[in-house]
């Protein structure tokens, strides 16, 4: 699926009780939970199918394999993600404006993707046949270093090593998919996404008294 479509699956998905899912979409959640609690390695199909209570064949009749559920999960954790980092990469706007932008959706995006993705490791891109996603997490990395370096040029960033804020970015996100997918209250969770999304924009920016001001202005707010 394309970016596009895949977001507006997931809408749907939000919006559909999950004993009214697909069988395939079932599938998908499942082998999220039993990846992120088993490993990849750990969690066998026939683990999935008695977790979504179908037969090992029946799994069959929907993905060829683990490996096929592997590639459709890594769509959920890149594609879309990958998508979005370039097209806010590439707004006319202050590098501020589109650093909380992106912020704003991934943490947005984990907070409600109603599929586990927590297992989907970085390590897991050594896989074989898994050069497409490698390719996409590059990219993904380009377009958030495009907007630090383009901060920094500006002057409205200190110089910051894009590596570590996007290490940064990676552990917070994944934080809070883990927390969406443990039942965690939506307090909780509005919490996190705002103190993690200060941290970050406080300790890029040059002067980091205008945190509050950018934040406001980039989601169209007036302080």
């Amino acid at each position: 699926m394309t970016p596009d479509q895949l977001s507006a699956h997931v809408a749907t998905l939000r919006a559909t009780p999950t004993d009214k899912w697909s069988t395939r979409d079932r599938i998908l959640r499942e082998a999220g939970h039993l990846i992120a609690t088993k490993g990849y390695h750990g969690a066998s199909t026939r683990d999935i199918a008695n977790a979504v209570g179908i037969s090992q064949p029946s799994l069959f009749n929907h993905f060829a394999n683990k490996h096929a559920i592997l590639m459709t999960l890594m769509e959920y954790e890149l594609t879309v993600a990958t998508a979005r980092a370039e097209d806010f990469a590439a707004q006319d706007a202050p590098a501020a404006t589109r650093l909380v932008r992106y912020i704003d959706w991934d943490f947005e995006w984990y907070a409600t993707l109603p599929i586990d993705l927590c297992g989907m490791k970085e390590e897991l891109l050594d896989e074989p046949g898994l050069e497409h996603f490698r390719d996409e997490f590059e990219r993904w990395r380009v377009a958030i270093t495009h907007i630090l370096r383009d901060g920094v040029e500006s002057g409205e960033f200190h110089y910051v090593n894009p590596g570590v804020v996007i290490n940064t970015l990676i552990a917070v996100s994944w934080e809070i998919d883990r927390r969406a997918n443990r039942e965690h209250t939506g307090a909780e969770l509005a919490r996190l996404r705002s103190d993690a999304l200060e941290f970050l924009l406080r300790g890029t920016l040059r002067n980091a008294d205008d945190t509050d001001r950018i934040i406001a202005a980039a989601r169209g707010l007036t302080v």
